[in-house]
């Protein structure tokens, strides 16, 4: 009896620590974004890191958001007004670490 009990918990130990970690980022109206490590809900399958830039003619914006992803596909697009978007998709704990900054510009540019 004690061996199926301790066989449950150790089951229910390394199913319990499967959750995806992930950074997650996501700018407020100044531009301020700070990563915090987050762990995911169990419906998510991956980390997301979306860079977005933006040009109006004088300035450039650039801002980034991280997050955990239910469905993600690695993509990058450039739309006809100009702004191009590069999004990166990865299933690992913590792999959307990098390049958490935010441009100083973006934080006069989103107000606008």
């Amino acid at each position: 009896m004690d061996l199926r009990v301790s066989v449950v918990l150790l089951f229910f130990f390394f199913a319990g620590g499967n959750s995806l970690e992930c950074y997650v980022c996501k700018p407020d109206s100044w531009g301020n974004c700070k990563a915090t490590l987050e762990e995911c809900p169990d419906e998510c399958s991956a980390c997301s890191d979306c860079e977005i830039s933006l040009s109006n003619g004088y300035k450039n914006m650039t801002f980034r958001m991280k997050g955990c992803a239910t469905q993600c596909q690695t993509a990058k697009v450039q739309t006809p007004e100009g702004a191009s978007i590069d999004l990166r998709c990865c299933k690992s704990d913590r792999c959307n670490a990098a390049n958490a900054a935010v441009s100083p510009d973006s934080r006069i540019q989103i107000l606008q």
